[in-house]
């Protein structure tokens, strides 16, 4: 049976993700029996600042044709932040995407969050196949992203959470990874 890939824009989204579909499944909330772990692959694509060219969605998406082309996929998701940007904005960067990616497909564009849209590679051909695209977006009220949500949802004290969200930033700047701090720690 084909895997699934979601593409999320940061491996800490990834294990989000993973986390609430476990708890969901748990409650019988959400029947998981239809998205195995193991039959979902992740990939992470960093946001792109240029919503109208998203070089590292773009790069993404490109990078797996030939997956695709063996069978090995049958559906694509990717889940994204709001950030600053409208559902409509985002909707129009992932076809942006997906039409940079594959110029040489039949694309059914994504049409809202959730439907799928689809790519059709090699139209016409013996050597045909499909894949199926989603979307989603993450944040609160339409806006935002993960970490917004999180904090919305928090319940209970959280000191250890607290304690990381207080010192995240600095640790990452005094260790030269300035590039891993989220846009929610930056100025």
């Amino acid at each position: 049976m084909p895997k699934r890939i979601l593409i999320v824009e940061h491996d800490n989204d990834r294990h989000t993700l993973e986390a609430i579909l476990r708890h969901m499944a748990s409650m019988d909330k959400f029947k998981v029996a239809s998205l195995p772990a193991e039959e979902v692959e992740w990939h992470s694509s960093t946001a792109d600042p240029n919503p109208a060219k998203p070089t590292t969605l773009i790069k993404t998406l490109k990078s797996l044709v030939n997956d695709f082309k063996k069978g090995s996929y049958d559906r694509l998701g990717i889940v994204m932040d709001f950030d600053d940007r409208t559902t409509e904005e985002r909707l129009q960067m992932i076809n942006a995407a997906i039409e940079q990616a594959y110029e040489d497909c039949i694309f059914e564009r994504v049409s809202g969050v959730n439907p799928f849209g689809k790519v059709v590679f090699q139209k016409g051909r013996p050597e045909e196949f499909e894949i199926r695209i989603a979307c989603h977006f993450t944040g609160l009220s339409g806006k935002g992203e993960m970490e917004d949500l999180l904090k919305a949802i928090k319940a209970k004290p959280s000191p250890l959470a607290d304690c990381v969200e207080a010192k995240l930033a600095d640790c990452l700047r005094e260790s030269g990874a300035n590039e891993l701090i989220p846009s929610c720690f930056q100025g």
